[in-house]
């Protein structure tokens, strides 16, 4: 059992089958004080969810139905807004292309602890198997963001964790409930949120920090029409993030 309860930011998008296997692997690696908040932006047009979570109601896991394409933003976003309602202050951001395993859960608490031992961290990143590395430091210089290597990882006494600082991690991380809802996601980015999201939260109070030694297993999967969907990143909301920070390029690789 956790010491700290924590809630799970769970968002999926026109990948069903991909969700049910990601969900199951939460089940199978779940501790008491976990709780599974669900979104999955649905066309009800089409018929009922084909989430398998619908058929079988667990009570650690609560299901949210969001407007076809509302946008990942959104759907975070209200999740855990869900979650502070509940008392919870900790989440765990996550979504459907993730699968937990027992290097997930097993060091929980100790990710908690590092938290609650640095009161300016309010993020803690945790690894991805078979994902490209995406811990840096991040500046917005020269009309692009310049991403920069970060120290290697160092113990945590507190934690027993070994950790590094950066200003960017995937968006798969623990959290303060309050720190997220202080930055929140850009709703106006249904997807291609990334580098706006970690680049507002960086000129927040808060810092960022990731750790090795809490991972989850990436699971590629394209279906067509979320692929069509998900081309928008480069597109649509690339055009946007350019706007919004009046870039020239995306980012550079500072050497």
């Amino acid at each position: 059992m956790l010491k700290s309860k924590i809630g799970i930011v769970y968002t999926t998008f026109l990948r069903t089958e991909l969700a049910n296997q990601t969900i199951e692997s939460i089940k199978q690696n779940w501790r008491a004080g976990l709780f599974l908040y669900v979104g999955e932006q649905f066309d009800f047009r089409l018929g009922a969810s084909r989430l398998e979570i619908q058929q079988t109601k667990q009570p650690f896991i609560t299901y949210y139905s969001f407007a076809f394409d509302s946008g990942v933003s959104l759907v975070r976003n209200q999740l855990i807004q869900f979650i502070a309602q509940d008392g919870i202050q900790y989440c765990l951001v996550t979504a459907d292309s993730i699968a937990f395993t027992q290097h997930t859960v097993a060091r929980l608490d100790a990710a908690v602890a590092f938290l609650e031992a640095h009161p300016d961290v309010g993020i803690l990143g945790f690894d991805l198997a078979d994902r490209v590395a995406w811990e840096w430091y991040m500046e917005l210089k020269n009309q692009r963001f310049v991403l920069s290597r970060t120290p290697a990882v160092t113990l945590d006494q507190a934690s027993g964790l070994m950790v590094k600082p950066c200003d960017i991690c995937r968006q798969f991380f623990l959290a303060r409930v309050d720190a997220i809802l202080n930055v929140k996601w850009d709703e106006a980015f249904k997807t291609g949120e990334h580098e706006d999201f970690f680049w507002r939260f960086k000129s927040s109070w808060y810092k960022v920090c990731w750790t090795p030694d809490i991972s989850g297993q990436y699971i590629h999967s394209r279906p067509v029409e979320y692929m069509r969907f998900r081309a928008r990143q480069y597109t649509e909301y690339m055009k946007l993030l350019f706007k919004k920070y009046n870039l020239t390029d995306w980012v550079e690789y500072a050497q």
